[in-house]
């Protein structure tokens, strides 16, 4: 008969006095009361080192007393030290602790781990932080912590969550992740919220997974969940959610279709639901969403510029390239006037200054570079990594525009490994597009070492852009 506990599994066919259950139940017989039940509540997070501030909240122990059973376990060969955090020193062991009789965790124990994650969650989805990378150590422990949740069929907890982790999915680059947690939790709204409320919460679900959908290429999904999204966020006057969506429905129509002129109907959509919103929305938080989509109808201005030029129109393409220029310039100032400090949002403004300006050609490549390398800087910290891979190829065709081939080739490469770690298949056709381009004209020039160099980076590049999921 199959068995989920693992310790059941192992200690089968085992005689009575060597059964690691029996071993393990008489090795804990000497740990204290408090020590034991840390090592339960240990169980319930994912097998990766752990920080006592979730064990702390979990078992309304004083931080000294914690501490104290930490050592204990420490002492015993249960627990080891790695600096500021713990682990449990064996898998086995952390299955004997989620699995045994001998350290229950009750739903009370279990939902303060889960309100410890979902602040968490909170806290670094904030603006004036939105420092996301600092939530990866913690990811095995939110998926075992969803995966309990779900478990104990707590459907309102775990839609909770799972929108409390909705941007970290999507900027540190966990889509396929996200997708499947957004799904269950979007299922889970049918039978856990009913009127305007379940309205409310599947727009905002609907919103998230239709940009997760966007970011792994399934456009008409994407496109069907934003307007889903929009529509419920209309029934219960959410103009916020609204917003969002039609700026997402932009992203598609610019960067999917190809239509810029499509997505600047959008974006303004969203600008005129964005000056709507009301005083319940921090003054913060607004100007943030006025700011986002600005920047997005200059990216839209931008692209018709790029248009206008192939089509030979470069009259047109000049002044759709200054009116880009001149909304990024005043965002930057009306960012800077508001006093605020939003590393996430002023990434975005820099990436489209250093848009505008590589635009002008060789002479603002200066210019350009620095705006990249700003917007690099400032992505880094906060850990975004989609942009992060943008940045390092637009970095990488400024050198090359600027004759600097193999600085440039460094920074294909270093956007070539953050979009192969999540699977980012549109940036690696990107490359493959632009490096192929710039390959043929270093041929053509008769550089042909520095050409040898851009083929053999191109080999390397090609099966991961052909095999990466979409």
């Amino acid at each position: 008969m199959a068995t989920n506990n693992p310790i059941e599994a192992a200690s089968r066919g085992n005689k009575k006095g060597e059964s690691i259950q029996i071993l393990l139940d008489k090795t804990i017989q000497h740990l204290s009361q408090q020590a034991q039940r840390i090592l339960g509540i240990a169980g319930q997070l994912g097998q990766a080192p752990f920080v006592l501030g979730p064990i702390i909240s979990a078992s309304d122990m004083e931080a000294i007393t914690v501490r104290a059973a930490i050592g204990e376990l420490v002492n015993f060969g249960l627990a080891i030290r790695k600096e500021h955090h713990y682990a449990i020193t064996h898998p086995l062991l952390h299955a004997y602790a989620r699995h045994s009789r001998q350290f229950p965790v009750d739903t009370t124990t279990f939902a303060k781990l889960v309100t410890y994650y979902n602040s968490l969650a909170q806290s670094q989805a904030q603006p004036e932080t939105a420092e996301y990378l600092r939530l990866d150590d913690e990811y095995v422990h939110f998926i075992e912590i969803l995966k309990g949740v779900e478990k104990r069929n707590d459907m309102a907890g775990l839609i909770e969550l799972v929108l409390a982790l909705r941007y970290f999915w999507e900027i540190r680059g966990y889509w396929r992740e996200g997708k499947q947690w957004l799904e269950k939790a979007l299922a889970a709204s049918e039978s856990a919220y009913t009127g305007q409320v379940q309205q409310q919460i599947r727009g905002q679900i609907q919103l998230v997974l239709g940009g997760i959908y966007y970011r792994l290429l399934d456009f008409d999904r994407a496109h069907a969940l934003l307007l889903e999204s929009r529509e419920n966020a209309r029934q219960v006057q959410d103009l916020l959610t609204q917003a969002r969506a039609c700026r997402n429905l932009g992203l598609i129509q610019r960067n999917g279709l190809g239509d810029p002129n499509a997505a600047l109907q959008f974006f303004e959509e969203s600008l005129a639901l964005t000056r709507g919103l009301d005083e319940s929305i921090q003054h913060h938080e607004k100007a943030r969403e006025f700011l986002i989509n600005e920047i997005e109808v200059s990216s839209c201005y931008l692209d018709k510029s790029m248009i206008d030029t192939e089509n030979k129109d470069f009259e047109t393409a000049a002044i759709d390239r200054q009116t880009a220029q001149s909304l990024l310039q005043a965002c930057l100032d009306h960012y800077r006037s508001l006093g605020i400090y939003d590393k996430q949002l002023e990434a975005h403004i820099y990436h489209g200054l250093g848009i505008a300006f590589q635009l002008y050609g060789a002479p603002s490549f200066v210019e350009a570079y620095n705006h990249y390398k700003q917007a690099l800087h400032l992505s880094q910290q906060t850990g975004e990594r989609g942009q992060m891979a943008e940045l390092e190829a637009c970095l990488g065709e400024v050198c090359f525009g600027s004759g600097q081939i193999q600085v440039a080739l460094a920074h294909f490469d270093k956007s070539k490994t953050i979009a192969q770690e999540i699977r980012d298949r549109q940036m690696l056709l990107y490359l493959q597009d632009t490096v192929t381009g710039f390959q043929s004209r270093l041929a053509s020039s008769g550089q042909e070492d520095l050409s040898s160099q851009y083929s053999l980076w191109l080999k390397s590049l090609m099966p991961d852009a052909e095999s990466s999921p979409g």
